[in-house]
């Protein structure tokens, strides 16, 4: 078997431009554990998945769409082989470190973003959606994002500095579709410009062959 590293990030100009079509139900790469905690959403929460899904599916009238309250949560997947996980699983904080491309600058969902953010994953979850005539199962990554720092290139790329302790508005960007994770990083802490900060720099996922 050999093992190739390759850069989501290279990719991610040619996903962003199928976004519109790309099917968000389609987990089919997408491995969950067999345990998970059954959980009911709160108000919040159903609010921002419904913005979450309105963004995924532009087209559609959500004014006519209920999610349901009903989750699974799980600890940790593996996406096309790749394992992430979370703060529910203390054996897996480190791996809970993720990059994605799904915020803008301003910290708002911009499903089409191509620049990936870093971020803490506390959870995931699957969860069933009536779609048109077909009921779709998606999986997100429940997600803290981490502030940009004012020194964000202070070392230069692909180096990456953050604010450590602070970090962007919850909303409908806490909910991410794992298909848009673009890899974990390894990071250090450090006083930057008198900032908690966090040095991000990204680990190129595994692709196997």
């Amino acid at each position: 078997t050999e093992i190739y590293t390759l850069s989501l990030h290279d990719a991610l100009p040619i996903l962003s431009c199928c976004l519109g079509e790309f099917d968000w139900g389609d987990i089919s790469m997408v491995t969950l554990p067999d345990r998970f905690r059954r959980s009911a959403l709160g108000k919040d929460d159903l609010v921002n998945l419904l913005a979450t899904y309105t963004a995924l599916y532009p087209n559609l009238d959500w004014s006519r769409y209920c999610p349901s309250q009903i989750v699974r949560k799980y600890d940790r997947v593996e996406l096309g082989g790749e394992s992430f996980g979370s703060k529910l699983s203390s054996r897996s904080l480190r791996s809970a470190r993720i990059r994605a491309s799904w915020l803008a600058a301003d910290g708002s969902t911009n499903p089409s973003a191509l620049s990936p953010r870093p971020g803490l994953v506390h959870n995931f979850f699957k969860h069933e959606m009536k779609i048109g005539d077909s009921c779709k199962t998606h999986v997100f990554a429940a997600v803290v994002w981490y502030k940009e720092h004012p020194k964000k290139d202070h070392f230069g790329n692909p180096v990456e500095v953050w604010r450590e302790k602070e970090f962007e508005l919850g909303g409908s960007c806490s909910f991410v579709p794992v298909q848009r994770i673009a890899g974990t990083f390894a990071a250090a802490t450090q006083c930057i410009s008198n900032i908690d900060s966090l040095i991000v720099c990204p680990v190129s996922p595994k692709i196997y062959i």
